[in-house]
């Protein structure tokens, strides 16, 4: 018995690792080992506080389903009102041909309107487009949700399966099935390979039961059962509404094995203390305060269009030195688009697997400026994990920018940084989309040619080793030759500090000034020795280390034309003051060289073209001539 359990657990780890099933993320290299626990109860394992996720509601509308359809309608206003578990509910439709015919809402008037307007029609040929309409209601709602599909045909579609599997398991919703009929004589292989594959169930119930079913789902989205103890048939169910729930086997999981240590959290502020924030002035190429331990994924997204050939070959080359340097992510996510878009999207941990995806990319096409790009950038992010750096490397603008405001939300979710290298004039546009993107998830929008695409990917290769802050991304070409030298400029970080909650904020002490140091005296050199002048950069008015005492001669020498009246005059009244002392005889010196009032009378009497006599020195100072 101890060998089966054995057999057992291992079975279990190896399809959850196979399926892709979420997985807590160890911290320093550690692994994810699963644990089974028996549990005999209806009621959920350790339910997760507060509403996540979207109940999804899937039903086939041919004229067979009318029951069935009444039942939903009936009881869709009491399942919301029970509703404790999810956010909010997704309601479709579908038949053969298929239309599409979703809606998403919280409100329980809205969803009832919805399948007011649901009548039944058509049928007749038995198998239906079941997994077109599984596929659009998915894709609709959120992660960590619950799909109940309600048919009694099989699927038309069948070869969507593998998509749809990939799409559920992607965003972690559970498939359950409530077959009321005979599946047009088929088994409905299709429908329980989807529910083993999500952790779900195949329900074989008749059109009588579909009340039963739907008290169920009122008790379960209340907390009362857990989805997992979904009946599978009649006598399951009458077992599990009065409460008699067989035993199941429940997976936890626990993390081993790895060197580094778990991150702490942040320090709860103390009683009487409230958190405070405050920007702290960096002027360092290397980033601040460097969680420990991988986390996030790298994000490229790339345009495969004819004129980005020189960055494609650059990103091929240095993607194996990247990843070879990298101490800051778990994983690695490749993306490329065009115009038509045709998703192009890899997440990989192998450098291998990275390198062989991009030598599988040609440039090809473009023409049209325009790209849609922010349909690349929306399915690499969707694909990479949370806390993550995205690259966008492009040269036009983007023509899908009505998709900006999704694509920032779904950005801004999952805490990932957008930045972008422009190599283009981006069709003559100013790029404003990407510049809004950058802003909001604290990226940065950087216009660099295509000559320095090589440049770029070094400073990434330094960024993902530690050596650089991502916020240091140069915008130009001036500021990417600063970073590479490790001259990075100023920037503001944010502090998280802990502060009295009442009263004024503290004021750190006051320090006393700081006297400036007192200049030693210049020491003579000892007999043999010899002065040396080195040569020191001043920015400042003062003397650099002014000699003691006076010495020399400071010299005037003064134009004493009649037009230079106001500078002899501007010399005579500033001479004391720059001389440190009254001097005698420069003042008398100064004085006898002004013009008499009379000569100038004498000026103005003199007729026109008559000799002005000139001046000459003698020994008394100036005189006449």
């Amino acid at each position: 018995m101890r060998h089966l359990l054995k057999f057992l657990a291992l079975a279990l780890v190896i399809l959850a690792v196979s399926e892709g099933r979420s997985m807590p993320r160890c911290p320093g290299g550690g692994r994810p080992v699963a644990t089974s626990k028996r549990v005999c109860s209806c009621k959920p394992v350790a339910p997760r506080p507060g509403k996540r996720g979207s109940l999804i509601f899937v039903v086939d509308d041919t004229g067979s389903m009318g029951r069935v359809i009444t039942a939903v309608r009936n009881h869709i206003q009491s399942i919301i009102r029970a509703n404790k578990r999810f956010n909010n509910y997704v309601i479709a439709t579908y038949g053969d041909p298929y239309r599409r015919n979703v809606l998403k809402t919280r409100n329980a008037h809205q969803a009832l309107a919805f399948l007011r307007r649901v009548r039944p029609h058509g049928g007749g040929d038995c198998p239906e487009m079941a997994l077109q309409g599984v596929r659009d209601a998915a894709a609709a709602a959120d992660r960590n949700s619950v799909l109940f599909l309600f048919t009694d045909a099989s699927a038309k579609d069948a070869h969507l399966q593998s998509s749809v599997a990939s799409l559920l398991s992607s965003k972690n919703i559970r498939f359950f099935t409530v077959a009321s009929g005979n599946l047009c004589g088929r088994p409905g292989n299709v429908y329980k390979s989807l529910a083993t594959r999500t952790r779900g169930r195949f329900s074989k119930l008749g059109n009588a039961y579909t009340k039963s079913v739907m008290h169920f789902i009122r008790k379960a989205v209340s907390g009362h059962y857990s989805f997992s103890v979904f009946p599978r048939n009649a006598g399951e169910l009458r077992r599990v509404m009065s409460g008699r729930c067989g035993c199941r086997v429940v997976r936890h999981y626990k993390c081993r094995g790895g060197g580094g240590k778990k991150p702490k959290p942040p320090r709860r502020c103390r009683r009487g203390e409230r958190v405070s924030f405050r920007r702290r002035k960096v002027c360092s190429c290397k980033p601040v305060a460097p969680r420990p331990g991988k986390r996030g994924s790298l994000i490229f997204v790339v345009d495969d269009t004819g004129s980005m050939g020189r960055v494609i070959t650059a990103v091929r080359n240095h993607i194996q030195s990247i990843i070879r340097a990298n101490k800051r992510f778990n994983n690695y996510v490749l993306g490329t688009y065009g115009d038509p878009y045709r998703r192009n999207v890899l997440k990989t941990r192998n450098a291998h697997q990275a390198l062989a995806f991009l030598r599988r990319v040609r440039p090809h096409g473009g023409g049209d400026c325009p790209e849609m790009a922010l349909q690349g950038v929306r399915d690499a992010a969707a694909a990479a994990d949370r806390n993550s750096v995205l690259f966008l490397f492009t040269d036009a603008s983007a023509k899908d920018a009505h998709l900006q405001s999704s694509v920032a939300s779904l950005l801004s979710s999952k805490n990932i940084r957008f930045f972008t290298v422009a190599s283009g004039n981006l069709c003559g546009r100013p790029g404003n989309v990407y510049k809004s993107l950058a802003t909001r998830t604290r990226g940065r929008f950087s216009k660099l040619g295509m000559k320095l695409a090589s440049k770029v990917m070094s400073f990434i290769k330094g960024a993902v080793a530690g050596r650089f802050s991502f916020g240091v991304l140069p915008r130009n070409a001036r500021e990417l030759s600063r970073v590479m030298s490790g001259r990075c400029g100023c920037r503001f970080v944010k502090i998280r500090n802990c502060i009295p909650s009442g009263g004024p904020p503290v004021r750190p002490p006051v320090r006393p000034p700081v006297r400036p140091p007192v200049r030693p005296k210049p020491k003579r050199c000892p007999r043999g020795g010899r002065r040396i002048s080195t040569k020191k950069k001043v920015c400042s008015c003062k003397p650099v280390a002014p000699r003691p005492g006076k010495r020399g001669s400071l010299i005037f020498v003064v134009d004493d034309t009649g037009s230079m009246g106001r500078v002899i005059k501007a010399v005579r009244n500033h001479i004391q003051a720059s001389s440190g002392r009254t001097s005698a005889s420069i003042t008398t010196f100064l004085v006898r060289t002004e013009i008499p009032t009379t000569e100038r009378a004498q000026d103005k009497e003199r007729p026109p073209g008559t000799r002005v006599p000139e001046t000459r020195p003698s020994s008394r100072g100036w005189r006449l001539s």
